[in-house]
């Protein structure tokens, strides 16, 4: 029975990979892009705007992020430089190989890295290292607190707080395999513990660790928990049992916090989302969306959930936090994949990047209901983000960063 089950789940994985190059081709034959939403089909044609700026053209940007101020650029590449530029265009701050950019502080004035087995918080404006520590063992996942006094991360030896201006320890836990983020008051602390080997398939560069965890079955049960930082205890847990569950997510307003849990670990796809109340730990909504999930982020206003399936559904849903109930649906299938989505400080506008030979960046209005800027992209892009004035966007892409200014959309 071992050896049919295993050569089921080979078959599986096998016959997902196959349609989803299959999948890859038909779109690189399309010549239109189609967004299908809630009300019918609408033809995007590419459309501009004024001033629009391309940085490091022809360079593959893999992920670009935004300072809190609006400063500065994160441009990150998978295997690859990562850089560090001024928005209007100044100087350019390029990591050294063994540097990882981890994240901006709050007010954009500073960024945590990791080096090797150390962590460094580097001022922007003079570039230097005002702090750093070291660890037993290479650190991951550094976030910093919303007061920008703190900072999280995990390594092998657990996870850990530490207070930047003196280093002290303020909470650890022996938690491996574990990955933690602060809630937007920085007095709670949501830690998700892998137990499986193989985790997430997509999540690795081959699919060896995952052939070996499905063929051998070592699942087990991953865990969410919740934290109080002011006292250390234990808010509430959840045990997932023979599910994997992905790095949680706050509201911004701190009602809610978020996990992917993939539930089909067959197939590439098959994931629900579990909405929990960050007081009880009651689950307030569940969301059965039977698609591998890429990305889930909370409007500003914490009025919205959206999230970008980027295999078989291809495109992106967006959820009433008040009602539960499905507000836009978005299906990008036909000519690529939705690989991240963000919504615009005011809440209004949902950008989506777009992979694939017709990828496109797209800008949805969830007011007019209608797709109000389109740039079709041979290549597609990965990543979007906008300033905190919100007049502005900023895409990576396989063929650079686009600067899209939104003013004439308004």
């Amino acid at each position: 029975m071992k050896i049919v089950t295993s050569v089921k789940r080979y078959i599986v994985l096998i016959g997902a990979v196959v349609s989803l190059l299959l999948c890859m081709g038909c779109a690189a034959k399309l010549k239109n892009p189609v967004i299908k939403q809630a009300g019918g089909m609408q033809v995007v044609p590419c459309s501009h705007v004024s001033n629009e700026r391309m940085l490091f053209e022809g360079e593959r940007a893999n992920r670009v992020e935004v300072s809190g101020n609006g400063n500065y650029l994160a441009v990150l590449q998978v295997f690859g430089d990562e850089k560090i530029v001024e928005a209007q265009g100044g100087w350019q701050f390029p990591l050294e190989d063994d540097v990882r950019f981890q994240e901006f502080s709050p007010d954009g004035e500073r960024m945590a890295v990791i080096k090797d087995k150390q962590i460094q918080i580097i001022e922007l404006k003079t570039r230097q290292v005002i702090r750093e520590w070291n660890c037993k063992s290479k650190p991951r996942k550094v976030s910093f607190s919303s007061d920008g006094e703190m900072i999280t991360f995990s390594s092998s030896d657990g996870i850990f707080v530490k207070n930047i201006n003196d280093g002290k320890v303020l909470f650890e836990r022996n938690m491996k395999s574990s990955y933690a983020v602060f809630s937007p008051d920085s007095k709670r602390l949501a830690v998700s513990t892998r137990n499986n080997a193989g985790g997430n398939p997509t999540e690795y560069v081959g699919l060896t660790v995952w052939l070996l965890d499905a063929s051998f079955g070592v699942f087990a049960d991953d865990e969410f928990r919740v934290f109080d930082l002011a006292s250390g205890q234990l808010v509430f847990e959840k045990i997932l049992h023979d599910q994997v569950v992905s790095i949680p997510t706050f509201s911004p307003d701190g009602r809610y916090v978020a996990v992917v849990v993939k539930t089909d670990w067959e197939t590439v796809g098959g994931a629900v989302i579990n909405v929990y109340d960050t007081i009880s730990g009651r689950k307030v909504y569940y969301w059965d969306v039977s698609e591998q999930i890429n990305t889930i982020v909370f409007s500003p206003d914490s009025k919205s959930l959206a999230l970008a399936a980027p295999f078989n559904m291809g495109g992106v849903q967006v959820y009433d936090l008040e009602s539960g109930q499905p507000k836009a649906k978005l299906d990008s299938y036909q000519y690529g994949h939705v690989q991240e989505v963000s919504f615009s400080p005011d809440s209004r506008y949902l950008g989506m990047a777009v992979w694939g030979r017709n990828g496109a960046l797209l800008l949805y209005d969830l007011v007019k209901k209608q797709i109000v800027y389109s740039n079709v992209d041979d290549e597609g892009f990965y990543s979007v983000s906008f300033f905190p004035d919100g007049n502005s966007l900023a895409a990576g892409g396989a063929n650079g960063v686009r600067l899209v200014p939104l003013a004439e959309l308004k």
